[in-house]
């Protein structure tokens, strides 16, 4: 699927793991496959997941994603992280704050220089929530 590279495959993917149950073996694989990338080629497939699961059903999913695309660390993997730093709900604050802060500490993982600049932007001018998981990922970025 990764090489594919196609929205209609993504599509069918999501539709696949939101029909099934929340611990099959063929989401568990997915989530390993997720974890476990390393290439490029796996942020199209990655972003595709940030922008089109609903985190709370899927929160397993999303969570692989952000990870995948922390440990990937091209410049494609930086406008989703930034997205999900973002994104949250006011009625939800521990699935939020968890949430922030895997995205947070994909962006610090990732190594890279747009990725450092969000996290700078984040902890200035984000809301209070946005700041407090970009300021934790800050004293790591200098090491």
């Amino acid at each position: 699927m990764v090489l594919i590279g196609d929205d209609r495959t993504y599509g069918a993917l999501v539709r696949v793991l939101t029909e099934t149950k929340s611990r099959s073996r063929s989401r568990d694989t997915l989530i390993q496959q997720l974890t476990s990338q390393r290439d490029a080629r796996a942020v199209p497939l990655c972003s595709y997941l940030i922008a089109n699961i609903d985190h709370r059903t899927l929160a397993d999913v999303y969570m692989a994603a952000i990870e995948a695309l922390g440990h990937i660390g091209s410049d494609g993997a930086v406008p989703p992280l930034r997205d999900a730093l973002y994104s949250g709900e006011w009625w939800a604050p521990l699935r939020t704050r968890a949430l922030r802060k895997a995205a947070a500490l994909a962006l610090r993982r990732s190594k890279n220089d747009k990725g450092s600049a969000v996290l700078r932007e984040a902890a200035s001018s984000g809301s209070r929530g946005v700041r407090r998981a970009a300021r934790v990922e800050l004293p790591q970025l200098t090491r």
